[in-house]
Parts: C-alpha cells; structure tokens; sequence
C-alpha cells in the first residue's frame, strides 16, 4: 500500500480492535542476534491489545535490508507442509517461541534455515 493511500486505521486480526496509524517511528528488530533500529516506519498498533503491524511497503524495505537475497523464506502455509503440520500448530510454535517467524505486514514468515536447525536440535 502506498504511502499516499494509506489509510489512517486498520483492524486488529488479534482482538479486532481498533489499529491506529503511528508513522515515522522506529522499530527494533532481532537478526541473528543482533538489534537493529530502523527508523521512518509506519506502523499499526492496536489501542485494544497493542498487537503491532507495519505497512507492505515499509516491511518490504525492511526485509530487503534485514534479510540476505539467498536466504529462503517460506511462507505460513510452506513452513507447515515442510514441518508436515497443520497452520495452526505452526501458529502454536510462533507463540510458544519453539521457532522463529517475523511478522510481513499480516503474514508471517520463516526462514527456511530457522525451521531445519528447529528439525536438527528435536530429533533424536
């Protein structure tokens, strides 16, 4: 979504609260266990839960940035056919911290060297 037609509020998914426009703001993220502050994002947030969501545009960027062109991403429904799971066990695993997943506008997504060292360290 452009910049110009962005719109001022959304729907939270998680509580379906109201999500109010905070632009310009920074943002930490963690890759690779670093903490990387980016600032100029325009940001969602719920005035109910304080569930977060970042513009397309703006999570594009940032991925280009945080994440090497070689690495393979997979999205929710490919990390749960590779797993051999359902969507929502690998919703249970976001949640509980079992493997790592960043946040794409509304969609989640996994690196694909994330979910195998998850798969090498829980199994015996």
């Amino acid at each position: 979504m452009g910049k110009e037609t962005m719109r001022k509020q959304e729907v939270c998914h998680n509580c379906h609260g109201v999500m109010m426009l905070h632009p310009n703001e920074k943002k930490k993220f963690t890759v690779n266990g670093k903490e990387i502050e980016v600032s100029g994002v325009d940001i969602f947030r719920c005035e109910t839960c304080g569930e977060e969501m970042i513009s397309a545009a703006d999570t594009k960027k940032i991925m280009e940035i945080l994440i090497p062109k070689s690495e393979t991403m997979l999205n929710l429904e490919e990390a749960a056919n590779y797993l051999r799971v359902s969507n929502q066990t690998v919703y249970n695993m976001i949640k509980s911290k079992r493997i790592k997943a960043v946040k794409a506008g509304r969609e989640w997504r996994f690196r694909k060297a994330d979910i195998e060292n998850y798969l090498n360290a829980n199994t015996n």
